[in-house]
């Protein structure tokens, strides 16, 4: 399971990471918060976000890799509207 987390100023460019986080099977679970259980490592995706952000040293993006129980047992205030087990690839399609 890897959480990617960004802060990015530009509304264009933070649309076109925030597009592919999608196309690559992420999550969003808070504006510039996405989950996913592909590797960004595989298919150079890692690399195209860096190739996206690479000009402006003042944007960021982190990737962090947890473990799908510690995913799982995360302690929320609010709703939780992202369907946990389809986040962590348990099952294939996401319930609302």
């Amino acid at each position: 399971m890897y959480l990617i987390f960004y802060d990015i100023e530009e509304n264009r460019l933070r649309k076109k990471v925030a597009d592919k986080l999608l196309y690559y099977g992420y999550t969003r679970m808070q504006y510039s918060v996405f989950g996913g259980v592909m590797n960004p490592e595989l298919f150079g995706f890692w690399q195209q976000l860096r190739n996206l952000v690479y000009d402006n040293a003042q944007n960021k993006i982190y990737c962090l890799k947890i473990s799908t129980e510690s995913f799982e047992n995360m302690k929320t205030i609010g709703i939780f509207e992202c369907d946990k087990s389809y986040m962590t690839g348990k099952k294939k399609t996401w319930v609302i």
